[in-house]
């Protein structure tokens, strides 16, 4: 009975601090050393279950010196290694769970978590791969194809109007000054003596005088002109009116009347002939301006007459005004 007590003290003892095992043997001093059971006892070949909850340093009860159990000191120190457990973690599968090692190489596999990334990252990158990016790009573009489609087979209606508006307003504005010679010959300048008068025997076109160019054999070339200010590129309708005074006597000879503009011949010579005496008739050319300053001039010519008198009057040079009404096309294209 007492070597029962005995054994459970000691393996008491060795489970506790080393404070609690001075106490332990303490207590048990008394006891005969007697009692104490042969070095091949079965406490060396029957594991106690008590060990599993602890493992000791076997130093606690080697190294803790005793002033008080010297029964205990006699004891030889192969008995109390003999009844200390064995330390090989390896008989002990729990231990490196409760009570962590210094022993690096054996129980950090069990308590450090893995941190071996590699493992388990081509897991991750390939399922958010396969399952955000993949089926994103296959739903957008049939959407985009679509709305393409739709855009291109849009029908457009063209519509041409034709609009046709008035000519605007044309006040012709007589670019000749002194044009029926009411004010005598000036600003025009004469050559070979004709004159600015009037005769009983005719009528004047515009006002009360006319130019008289009076033709003989002897003096057969007369002429009048005046300088005028136009637009290059402007058309300009010039006007004039002529006729045959009371001398009309021709013989066998004739006459003519021609318009230079800027010292170019305007149209056909005009070719004069008996006529009746102050009937007026148009001499009417078109000219295109080609300089801004515009020598007009009217030239009477005479060959084998005896006398003829040539008449001018009413001379016009106004900026010619469109007589078609403009039109305008627009074009509407409706979506």
């Amino acid at each position: 009975m007492v070597s029962k007590s005995l054994l459970a003290l000691v393996l008491s003892a060795i489970s506790l601090t080393g404070v609690e095992a001075r106490a332990c043997i303490k207590r048990s001093s008394s006891l005969s050393l007697t009692d104490l059971p042969s070095p091949t006892s079965s406490i060396l070949s029957t594991p106690t279950p008590i060990v599993s909850l602890s493992t000791p340093a076997s130093n606690d009860i080697v190294s803790t010196p005793s002033t008080e159990a010297s029964p205990i000191s006699e004891t030889p120190s192969s008995t109390i290694v003999a009844t200390t457990p064995s330390t090989d973690l390896s008989d002990v599968p729990a231990t490196p769970i409760i009570t962590p090692s210094t022993d690096a190489s054996s129980t950090t596999p069990v308590i450090t978590p893995s941190t071996d990334l590699p493992v388990t990252t081509p897991a991750i990158t390939s399922s958010t791969i396969a399952s955000s990016t993949t089926p994103e790009v296959a739903s957008y573009t049939p959407e985009v194809t679509s709305s393409t489609a739709v855009s291109s087979t849009i029908p457009s209606t063209t519509l041409m109007t034709s609009t046709t508006s008035a000519a605007p307003v044309c006040t012709p504005s007589n670019l000749v000054s002194n044009p029926s010679f009411e004010q005598g010959i000036n600003p025009w300048i004469n050559f070979q003596g004709g004159l600015a008068s009037s005769s009983g025997a005719v009528t004047a076109k515009d006002g009360n005088s006319y130019f008289i160019a009076a033709l003989t054999s002897s003096n057969n070339f007369i002429s009048v002109r005046q300088t005028l200010q136009m637009e290059i590129g402007q058309t300009y309708d010039v006007k004039a009116y002529y006729a045959l005074g009371a001398h009309q006597n021709f013989g066998s000879g004739s006459c003519q009347l021609q318009l230079t503009m800027g010292g170019d011949l305007q149209g056909a010579v005009l070719t004069l002939t008996p006529a009746t005496v102050g009937q007026w008739n148009l001499f009417e050319r078109t000219y295109v301006a080609t300089d801004t300053e515009v020598v007009i001039r009217y030239v009477f010519t005479c060959s084998g007459v005896t006398s003829v008198d040539g008449l001018l009057d009413l001379i016009t040079v106004p900026l010619a005004c469109p007589t078609t009404p403009a039109a305008t096309t627009s074009i509407v294209t409706v979506p």
